[in-house]
């Protein structure tokens, strides 16, 4: 199983700092804004996804768009996975998590922004593993941009040095179907759906090496 938890505060005034924010058109809620990140590292880590379901809501702000979010998830595995995503978190940021949980082992990523291994157990164990355990946290002031700089520094690497950076387009891709399929299956009830064209890569947690296509 694989979860995801996004659960941060915006409210009303941060919305209004731009008319583009909280619309249909231009921004989109808190799956396609703010969640969208923590969405990929789900597909990433968990493999292909063959059904989505989703519902969402409006609770606490005055927006076009959901503030709201739960879905569940059908990997092409077998596993599981549940994204819940919310900007009504009162009164500050709560946390950004992502849980695995496989045969061999089981991982939980927290803080404010997936910023601390809360969780990093295995068997077997490796040498690398305690070190892991303690030395890859971060300590951050806010959940605002920064694995921007880096992202952004690597594509100019790429353009310069004329090779494929860390992320291309197909990616991304892979990201939107996910996205437009839990849009669509929100707006027809939580009808699931099936994603179209996804591949990703797999866990170490024990997830199979070669995915059972049904």
């Amino acid at each position: 199983m694989g979860t995801v938890r996004v659960r941060w505060k915006r409210d009303q005034s941060y919305y209004a700092r731009d008319a583009w924010r909280g619309t249909w058109e231009l921004d989109g809620g808190v799956m396609a804004q703010q969640a969208s990140h923590h969405l990929d590292l789900l597909q990433w880590f968990m493999g292909p996804v063959t059904h989505v379901q989703c519902r969402t809501a409006t609770r606490l702000l005055g927006i076009e768009v959901e503030d709201t979010a739960a879905a569940l998830f059908t990997f092409e595995s077998g596993a599981l996975g549940v994204f819940e995503a919310t900007t009504a978190t009162r009164p500050r940021d709560l946390e950004a998590s992502l849980s695995l949980l496989g045969e061999r082992g089981s991982i939980v990523l927290g803080g404010n922004a997936v910023n601390r291994v809360e969780h990093w157990e295995f068997d077997p164990e490796l040498p690398e593993d305690e070190h892991i355990r303690t030395g890859a946290s971060q300590d951050i002031p806010n959940v605002y941009g920064h694995g921007h700089v880096d992202y952004l520094a690597d594509v100019v690497r790429s353009i310069l040095e004329n090779r494929p950076g860390l992320v291309e387009g197909d990616e991304g891709r892979k990201n939107v179907q996910i996205l437009a399929a839990l849009y669509e299956s929100a707006a027809r009830g939580g009808t699931p759906l099936r994603p179209r064209g996804v591949r990703i890569l797999k866990a170490r947690i024990g997830m199979p090496s070669e995915h059972d296509a049904r």
